[in-house]
């Protein structure tokens, strides 16, 4: 149970990761475009 609640943070912290990822490729495909 306890190691469960210490991997938890480690994927959150991906998920947040991965999820900023995803809005810098839409953002800099918009900025593409727009130019």
């Amino acid at each position: 149970m306890a190691k469960e609640i210490e991997e938890q943070p480690i994927t959150f912290k991906n998920g947040i990761n991965e999820y900023v990822d995803k809005s810098n490729n839409d953002i800099n495909i918009l900025t593409f475009l727009g130019k």
